[in-house]
């Protein structure tokens, strides 16, 4: 089992931060390998991205959303793994997103975990770039996709 932890923060109120991740059907405006997330019925999500060259998909349970502080997640079908973004309000304009995800060590990118471990928290640490920019241009009104 490999574990990443990451953490940005972004200039935007607590509760503009957590319902952007809340809202899953837009998570591909800012997570560029994401293709597509759906829901599946009850706390279940379906999700579709594109991975290190392949395609992937599966299903991922919601475990936990409590308001402004936290979303937890685990793999229901596809790649085992599970996850949570933490958020924390600074000040009135300031929020501090952690990102953690933890994966099976079966290999993703090639032959070798560690060079797994090292892409997925390049990989991590641009999707909070990603974000970061995203709720920039959302409250200066110019979106683009990454």
């Amino acid at each position: 089992m490999k574990i990443i932890e990451t953490n940005i923060e972004v200039d935007a109120p607590l509760d503009v931060v957590y319902s952007c991740w809340t809202n899953f059907r837009e998570l591909p405006k800012f997570l560029d390998e994401v293709h597509s997330v759906s829901r599946r019925g009850g706390n279940q999500l379906r999700w579709r991205a594109e991975i290190f060259g392949a395609t992937r998909e599966g299903d991922i349970e919601i475990e936990e959303l409590i308001p402004n502080k936290l979303i937890s997640w685990r793999s229901a079908s596809g790649a085992r793994n599970s996850g949570a973004l933490e958020f924390e309000g600074i000040d009135f304009n300031r929020t501090n997103i952690v990102f953690c995800l933890i994966y099976e060590e079966e290999s993703a990118v090639g032959e070798n975990s560690t060079n797994d471990w090292e892409a997925f928290k390049v990989l991590a640490d641009r999707w909070l770039n990603h974000f970061k920019t995203y709720i920039k241009q959302q409250k200066t009104g110019v979106l683009q996709r990454y």
